[in-house]
């Protein structure tokens, strides 16, 4: 800690704008008035303290929340995956489907087999896109469920 220096206009400062300082962070030269160390630790007393309590806080919050984060991101990662297998098996079965289509349409011998081969195809191609559709929505709906889970604690402690 600093002492202030030998000037009287410095211990003037001192005495004027630190008396309420406990004398117990005072020194006193002999012959010269009671002159306020700098460090002016009984003034803070105790913040310095709830500062940390603060900060150690502050800290296991930011640790919680980034917990929060990756389990959601994890959650999104394996949703993500899923989708991607489930399309790569709906779009390998949709061009076997449609290899089948093209084969069955090339070898009718009437323009009427022909037709009826590919409302065949159509039909089913449609159906088949309509429920691969229903099933990545629900996929993803489940994958949002999962990713929201580990806020739901926290939202519902906000909405108290």
């Amino acid at each position: 800690m600093v002492v202030f220096a030998m000037q009287n206009r410095l211990d003037t400062y001192c005495a004027v704008h630190y008396d309420k300082i406990p004398l117990g962070n005072a020194i006193r030269a002999p012959g010269r008035p009671i002159r306020p160390m700098l460090g002016i630790g009984n003034r803070f007393a105790g913040k310095g303290q709830k500062m940390m309590n603060n900060f150690d806080e502050m800290q296991k919050m930011s640790k919680d929340n980034m917990d929060m984060a990756m389990a959601s991101f994890g959650s999104f990662s394996k949703g993500f995956q899923a989708i991607a297998a489930e399309m790569a098996d709906y779009q390998k079965k949709s061009f076997e489907e449609g290899s089948a289509a093209v084969e069955k349409l090339v070898s009718s011998k009437s323009l009427d087999k022909a037709f009826e081969a590919q409302a065949d195809y159509v039909k089913t191609a449609y159906e088949g896109f309509v429920g691969e559709m229903t099933k990545i929505g629900e996929m993803v709906t489940d994958m949002s469920k999962d990713a929201y889970k580990p806020y739901e604690g926290v939202m519902g402690k906000l909405a108290k």
